[in-house]
């Protein structure tokens, strides 16, 4: 019987990362590299290759944080009132209504984040199947 293992799978041989390149930075080039690092909670090295492979972490203020916790209560509260509402506990409200403003709250929490929403355009056009 195979011992189990446990955290990520290992890396195939063509993933390993084998070539090391070294630069010369300047103390505080370093430390700036280290703190942005930082703030996306990721190792220098990884927020390097990230930076010149990709694109950079999106860094996101901390009010932007705040505020998307507190409409996450907001979501919550509107989806207790859906399920009152479709248990016949609540009413006073269209569900088409409150639909759209659990939907708004959602596009405003991406928003905040700068994570685009998918739209009925882009479902549209993956069904379709042209390329």
């Amino acid at each position: 019987m195979k011992k189990r293992r446990f955290g990520p799978e290992p890396r195939s041989a063509e993933d390993l990362r084998k070539i090391r390149i070294s630069i010369f930075l300047t103390e505080q080039e370093a430390g700036k590299i280290r703190h942005t690092a930082s703030t996306f909670n990721i190792n220098p090295s990884a927020y390097i290759r990230t930076a010149v492979l990709s694109r950079p972490p999106r860094q996101i203020p901390p009010i932007n944080r705040e505020a998307w916790a507190s409409l996450a209560r907001v979501a919550g509260n509107l989806n207790q009132y859906q399920v009152a509402i479709n248990e016949g506990r609540a009413g006073g409200y269209p569900p088409e209504v409150l639909a759209d403003l659990r939907e708004m709250v959602q596009t405003l929490r991406s928003d905040l984040l700068g994570v685009k929403q998918p739209t009925e355009e882009d479902e549209e056009d993956e069904g379709d199947g042209q390329d």
